[in-house]
C-alpha cells in the first residue's frame, strides 16, 4: 500500500480494532422533519407576504435549520456510522449537508400520488427522477422512492412506480405499519393485501427494502423470502409500541436479507446501531426461548456487510477489501481486553456503551479523529 498509495497521515492504531463502518439502514428524525415542515409553510408565507422583515426570518431560520441538521449528522458520524438511510421530505437540507460533510447515504423520496392535473404536488416521480438524475454519478449519495403508506396508492400509480424502478433499478424503501393501514381498513387480510398487489405488480424483488414496524406475518415473511426483497428491522422502534414484532431469527429463518435501523430517533437517542443490534439479540433470545439465538456474528455482518446489502451498496462498502472503498471506523479496545474473538464481539454488541470509537474513515477520508471531528468539518 505504501508503495502505490501516498498516504496524507499515518496513524498507529494499537489497541485497536478497525473494522468496516456501521449501516443504519433507517433513520426517523422526527426533530428535524419537523423543521422540514415548518421551513416550507414558512417559505409560503414569505412569497405571499413577499416583505422583507418575513425574508429576514426565512434566513434566520434556514440557519438555525442547518445548524440542527449539522448536530445530528454529527452525531451519526460519532456513532460509528458511515451509511445511512433517511425517507425525507422535499426539502434536500439533509441529503445537502450529508454530501457536504462526506457521509455515504440513501435517501428515499417521499413519493404522493398526485391527484390533480397540474402535476405541482411536492415529492412526485418526476422530482425523484431529477434527484437520481443529479446524484447518479455521485458515490455518495443514493435516490430512492420513498412510500410510507403503501395503502393508499392506487393501482395504477403502483404500476407506474414499478416500471420506473424496474427500468433504472432504483430502491424503494416502504414502512409495515399495520397502525397507519388500519386507518384505511379494519380487516387484518386488506391491511396486507398492498404487500400482495406490490408482488403482482413487479414492486417486490432485491431492489424493496420493506422497513418492519411490526409484526411479520407468515404470508407476510413467504412473499418478501420468495421475491428476494430485504427488511430493515427496526427493534427499539416495533417494541416500543408493544403490538407484537417478529425477531431477527425469525427473519433469518425465513431467507430474507436483513438490516438494522434505528428509526425514530426518540427510542435510540445516541443514534448507536449496536445498541439496536444488542435489543435484535436479546429479543430473539427472549422470543424464540433460545440462548443461542441472535449470534454475534450473524449481528455483526448484519450492522456491516448484511447492512451494505440490504441497501444495494456491498460492492463498494460494507468490508474491508480490494476495490471497495474505505468506510472504516477504530475502535480503542485497550479498556476491554478481550480475551478471545467472542469476547471481542460481545464487548462490541453488549459493551457498547463504553464503546470508544475515536476515528471514522469514509472513502478513505478522515471525518473523526481521536473522538473529534476533523478540522475540515
Amino acid at each position: 500500500m505504501k508503495k502505490n498509495y501516498a498516504a496524507a497521515k499515518t496513524l498507529d492504531l494499537s489497541n485497536h480494532l478497525v473494522m468496516p463502518g456501521l449501516i443504519n439502514c433507517y433513520i426517523e428524525p422526527s426533530e428535524l422533519v419537523g423543521w422540514e415542515e415548518d421551513h416550507s409553510k414558512q417559505t409560503i408565507k414569505s412569497n405571499d407576504n413577499a416583505s422583507t422583515k418575513n425574508t429576514r426570518n426565512i434566513t434566520l431560520y434556514e440557519n438555525e435549520a442547518e445548524l440542527e441538521t449539522e448536530k445530528f449528522l454529527t452525531k451519526i458520524i460519532k456513532s460509528g456510522t458511515t451509511t445511512f438511510a433517511y425517507m425525507h421530505h422535499p426539502s434536500t437540507q439533509i441529503a445537502t449537508m450529508s454530501n457536504k460533510l462526506g457521509i455515504r447515504s440513501q435517501f428515499a423520496v417521499r413519493i404522493r400520488e398526485n391527484l390533480s392535473q397540474d402535476n405541482t404536488q411536492p415529492g412526485n416521480l418526476s422530482r425523484v427522477l431529477t434527484l437520481y438524475d443529479d446524484h447518479k454519478h455521485n458515490s455518495l449519495v443514493n435516490i430512492a422512492f420513498g412510500i410510507r403508506d403503501p395503502s393508499a396508492l392506487s393501482p395504477s400509480f403502483s404500476k407506474e412506480i414499478s416500471m420506473l424502478a424496474n427500468e433504472i433499478q432504483i430502491p424503494i424503501q416502504a414502512i409495515l405499519d399495520n397502525e397507519l393501514t388500519s386507518r384505511q381498513n379494519s380487516s387484518s387480510q386488506i391491511k396486507q393485501s398492498w404487500l400482495n398487489h406490490f408482488q403482482a405488480l413487479g414492486l417486490l424483488g432485491p431492489y424493496f427494502q420493506l422497513i418492519q414496524k411490526s409484526q411479520l406475518s407468515k404470508e407476510i415473511l413467504g412473499i418478501l423470502s420468495n421475491s428476494g426483497s430485504n427488511v430493515i428491522h427496526c427493534p427499539s422502534s416495533g417494541m416500543r409500541k408493544a403490538e407484537g414484532y417478529s425477531s431477527i431469527e425469525t427473519i433469518k429463518k425465513a431467507g430474507i436479507s436483513a438490516g438494522l435501523g434505528t428509526h425514530k430517533t426518540y427510542t435510540n437517542q445516541s443514534l448507536s446501531i449496536f445498541h439496536e443490534a444488542n435489543l435484535a439479540s436479546l429479543f430473539a433470545k427472549h422470543e424464540d426461548r433460545e440462548p443461542l439465538a441472535g449470534s454475534l456474528k450473524d449481528l455483526i455482518y448484519t450492522l456491516t456487510l448484511g447492512g451494505a446489502h440490504v441497501l444495494g451498496m456491498d460492492e463498494i462498502t460494507g468490508s474491508i477489501e480490494p476495490g471497495k472503498q474505505a468506510d472504516l471506523i477504530a475502535i480503542n479496545i485497550v479498556n476491554l481486553k478481550p480475551s478471545s474473538m467472542e469476547a471481542l464481539l460481545s464487548s462490541l454488541i453488549y459493551g457498547h456503551q463504553s464503546l470508544e470509537i475515536e476515528h471514522v474513515f469514509i472513502s478513505g477520508k478522515a471525518l473523526l479523529e481521536k473522538g473529534n471531528l476533523a478540522q475540515s468539518h
